[in-house]
């Protein structure tokens, strides 16, 4: 669960000049799409190992992207 979220953050944060934004962006609705399959169980144990690596970051910007995952997913409002 925690190399998908690291993916799913290096596609949101990382700037055009390291990977291509449509690329990026199309690469993310699929995950996301798949994701909304998930078990309840398991978005609740995705949703905890979100919040963990959000607390476990340095970077501002990572946490933000893991505290607002399940909003962004829209599981969580």
């Amino acid at each position: 669960m925690r190399s998908l979220l690291d993916l799913l953050a290096f596609l949101e944060l990382s700037g055009q000049d390291a990977v291509h934004p449509d690329a990026a962006a199309n690469m993310l609705e699929a995950v996301g799409t798949r994701l909304d399959s998930l078990s309840a169980g398991d978005r609740v144990e995705l949703l905890a190992c979100a919040k963990r690596m959000a607390d476990e970051t340095r970077d501002p910007e990572r946490a933000r992207f893991f505290r607002g995952f399940g909003r962004a997913q829209g599981w969580e409002h």
